[in-house]
């Protein structure tokens, strides 16, 4: 390991520890504990915050050092740098730093330090910025919680057609139901009848949580060996015993409180350079839920972590032996893997830069190659339009320099500074202190950079149309070339992974569901089965046509939702790797 000097001023240099287990809207403490059951951690969360702004706008013309800021707010040196290089880039213009030379006592040197000056709204900016960031937590959370209930309307619409095979034991529950109520409204003995329904909700209960944590899930098939996993019914099943629970529960139990707790988000203290605001690609967590139970989940993890490549291919075998229930559910909702470049991916390959970058010339001159901001450009969440762009280039590249402990260096190498900050340059010691020299980089989306623009169509957006056996080939023969791309190249987001076969079907049976309520509520009026059916013909047109006219137009919206929101993440994907590309020419040049 890299050994650090002892020295003060030494120590002010920005080597930025970055938590990377964040959570979306999660708040940390100033040493990086998690406080998850403190009241006040958002009065503390929002003092915190405005200590830190309070104490720039006191300092002469709003310039802090980090050290500054460490002794008066008690933070390390590296967590004052983090909140200073975070706070920098979510005010955005305005905004500079620059190096100093600080002689450190005893002969040991000058070292580098970073100087960051900040306009004079900067505070009602970060405010802005801060107000925008809670906008988006809550619209958020609305949405997960939205997405959760529509999976359980639309899990027991799918289930509908299931239910309507067994007319005679769900006519038999209904007359059991409805009988009970009538003697309840007669006098009959309404404890018994209340008791009744009550151990009829608490069966259902207990039925739902026993196939939410023994359901089928990661299981092999003996004869193609394919890992066949689908947990959406569990994860409704394990939604809708939540809410069951705590409707119908007990205020007196202890596991009726412990159940509402699930339900609740736990609060934890923040500053500037955590949450959604400092960096965005750092939140994105997958939903909570049944995935908690599985046991098996991590296995599947370490094996997809292990080879990308070979995951993609099973993943792509596995949907050729898929049933009809789950190519629906992946109709409605997309596939159970995310076909988007993952934030693991895209932090790998920035690693692999900065490392291949830093030891190109290390055999020759002896040291590490310094990095500039520029260098980063090109492998951004949200990249500049072009160099001449310095204040994104900057603010992005810092997020950069701040996840893996960037120490500042000279600014030019030929001892002249520079005044384009966007050129400034860093040192990796911890991250290249923990690398080989010779980096060998598996890119899991070179295939899908070997066909962007060339062989790619629409139909590859909705269903998947390379053979499993001659995708798993090309993508093994593809990943064994593979060198450090130039730019990072975001994989587009796919409507589904289904076969073409699997696809239309799904499309068949929504078209003829729907035009089949249409057909079935005409013939209730005035049609054939209304002459037929005569009293039970009215009551089904009052009590079951709505519900079938609500999951038939369910049934199309959803899809189209999803169809629009994809198309336009894919226009604005496609945009951020035309500027990445771009951004790769102007830096070669």
């Amino acid at each position: 390991m890299t050994q650090w000097p002892t020295h003060a001023h030494e120590r002010e240099a920005p080597r930025l520890i970055v938590t990377m287990s964040r959570d979306i809207g999660g708040l940390f403490t100033r040493s990086g504990v998690r406080e998850g059951d403190d009241d006040d951690d958002d009065n503390d969360d929002e003092s915190y915050r405005m200590q830190i702004l309070d104490y720039i706008k006191s300092s002469p013309e709003n310039t802090v050092r980090p050290a500054d800021l460490s002794r008066q707010l008690g933070l390390s040196i590296n967590d004052a740098s983090a909140e200073l290089c975070f706070l920098l880039r979510i005010v955005g213009k305005g905004t500079s730093f620059h190096f100093e030379d600080v002689n450190v006592s005893g002969g040991s040197g000058v070292v580098k330090s970073m100087v960051f000056k900040f306009p004079a709204d900067f505070d009602r900016k970060a405010l802005r910025a801060q107000r925008q960031d809670e906008w988006k937590n809550t619209f958020r959370k609305i949405t997960e919680i939205s997405i959760k209930a529509l999976k359980v309307l639309t899990a027991f619409g799918l289930i509908i057609s299931t239910i309507i095979i067994s007319v005679a034991a769900l006519v038999a529950l209904i007359s059991i139901i409805v009988a009970a109520f009538i003697s309840f409204s007669r006098g009959g003995n309404s404890r018994v009848v209340s008791r009744k329904l009550r151990n009829l909700t608490v069966t259902i209960r207990q039925l739902l949580l026993c196939y939410a944590l023994f359901g089928p899930t990661d299981r092999t098939d003996d004869d193609t060996g394919q890992n066949n996993n689908n947990n959406f019914f569990r994860e409704a099943a394990y939604d809708t015993w939540l809410v069951l629970s705590v409707c119908c529960g007990n205020p007196g139990s202890v596991f009726f409180w412990f159940r509402a707790n699930n339900m609740r988000h736990r609060s934890r203290r923040r500053g500037w350079r955590d949450g959604t605001l400092s960096c965005p690609s750092l939140n994105n967590t997958e939903s909570e839920g049944v995935n908690l139970l599985n046991r098996n989940t991590s296995v599947d993890e370490e094996r997809s972590m292990r080879s990308p490549t070979c995951n993609n291919a099973s993943q792509s075998q596995q949907q050729q032996t898929q049933g009809l229930l789950p190519s629906l559910v992946e109709f409605f909702f997309g596939p159970t893997m995310l076909s988007s470049t993952t934030q693991s991916d895209k932090w790998r390959l920035r690693s692999a830069v900065i490392v291949r970058k830093a030891t190109d010339d290390i055999s020759g001159s002896g040291s590490a190659t310094p990095i500039s901001l520029q260098d980063l450009a090109p492998f951004v969440d949200s990249p500049a339009s072009s160099m001449d762009d310095a204040v994104q280039i900057i603010s992005e590249g810092l997020s950069v320099v701040a996840y893996f402990n960037g120490v500042p260096c000279s600014s030019s190498t030929d001892g002249r500074e520079q005044k384009d900050e966007s050129k400034a340059l860093f040192q990796f010691p911890e991250l290249l202190s923990e690398s080989y020299l010779d980096v060998r980089y598996d890119d899991p989306l070179m295939w899908e950079r070997s066909i962007d623009g060339t062989n790619q169509s629409l139909k590859d957006f909705f269903y998947t149309t390379v053979n499993p056996s001659v995708d798993f080939s090309a993508r093994l023969q593809v990943s064994s070339n593979t060198t450090i791309p130039k730019y990072l190249y975001e994989q587009r987001k796919v409507f589904s992974t289904l076969s073409r076969n699997q696809f239309s079907c799904c499309l068949l049976a929504a078209t003829l569901n729907f035009f089949g309520v249409i057909w079935f509520n005409h013939s209730l009026e005035g049609g054939v089965l209304e002459q037929n059916l005569g009293r039970f013909g009215s009551i089904l047109k009052v009590g079951f046509v709505p519900v079938l006219w609500f999951y038939a137009r369910l049934f199309v919206i959803i899809p189209i939702s999803r169809l629009v929101y994809f198309g336009a993440c894919n226009e604005l994907c496609r945009r951020r790797n035309q500027k990445r590309k771009q951004l790769a020419l102007e830096l070669k040049n």
